[in-house]
């Protein structure tokens, strides 16, 4: 993880329904391999939780990563 570079994060909530939709579709469910786990094969993006807020965000240290991620949800 970079810890001085720009990060790039979305709030996990937002998108949860449709990384799940994508674990079922593709036969790994949601059983089988953990959330995070799959959002760090398939999107690069980690977890990162806000104290504060009290919400998890997936966050990512490239771009191109965090871009990618976005068309395809």
């Amino acid at each position: 993880m970079n810890l001085f570079g720009k990060k790039h994060k979305v709030l996990a909530e937002k998108y949860s329904d449709r990384i799940i939709h994508t674990m079922i579709s593709r036969n790994t469910g949601v059983y089988s391999k953990s959330f995070w786990e799959f959002v760090k094969k398939e999107y690069n993006g980690e977890q990162e939780f806000s104290w504060n807020r009290e919400k998890n965000y997936i966050v990512f240290n490239d771009e191109k990563d965090y871009m990618m991620f976005l068309l395809k949800m």
